[in-house]
C-alpha cells in the first residue's frame, strides 16, 4: 500500500515537473504502472465487489514496463523525442487485453482464479501468458 502511495506521488511529480522533460513523463507513467500493479493484492484478497474487476486489466500492466523502460532510456540518454512508431513497442500489450476481453468484461471470479494460479482454460489465456512472461 506504501508502495502504491510513494509511485502515484511520484507520478504526479514527475509529470508536473517545470522542466517539461518527455523522459521524465516516461518514467512519471512507468511509476504509475507499478503502482497501480502494486494494489494487485490487495484487490485479489478483497471482497467480491467491482473493484474485483480491476485485477485482470492490471495482471497485464507489467507487459508495457519494457517498452516504458527502453523509451525512458532512450529518451533520457539520447534526448529523442517520442514518435508514433514507438507504438509497436506496445503491441504484446495491447494483444493481451484483445485476447482475452470477453474475460476482462465478463465475469471476475474467472479472471481471479486464473490470476491466482488456476491453469488456462483457452489458447487465448495460454498465449496471454506467453506474451507477458516470454
Amino acid at each position: 500500500m506504501i508502495g502504491s502511495f510513494q509511485g502515484c506521488l511520484l507520478f504526479i511529480l514527475l509529470l508536473f515537473d517545470t522542466r517539461l522533460n518527455t523522459a521524465s513523463r516516461v518514467l512519471g507513467v512507468l511509476c504509475l504502472l507499478m503502482a497501480s500493479v502494486l494494489l494487485m493484492p490487495f484487490l485479489l484478497l478483497a471482497e467480491p465487489g467491482p473493484l474485483q474487476r480491476v485485477v485482470g486489466w492490471l495482471f497485464y500492466l507489467p507487459a508495457a514496463a519494457g517498452a516504458l523502460a527502453y523509451l525512458y532510456c532512450r529518451s533520457a540518454l539520447l534526448g529523442q523525442p517520442l514518435r508514433h512508431t514507438d507504438a509497436w513497442l506496445f503491441l504484446p500489450w495491447f494483444s493481451c487485453y484483445l485476447l482475452t476481453l470477453d474475460f476482462l468484461v465478463g465475469d471476475p471470479q474467472r479472471m481471479i482464479a486464473w490470476v491466482n494460479g488456476a491453469r488456462a482454460t483457452t489458447w487465448r489465456l495460454q498465449a496471454s501468458e506467453y506474451l507477458i512472461f516470454a
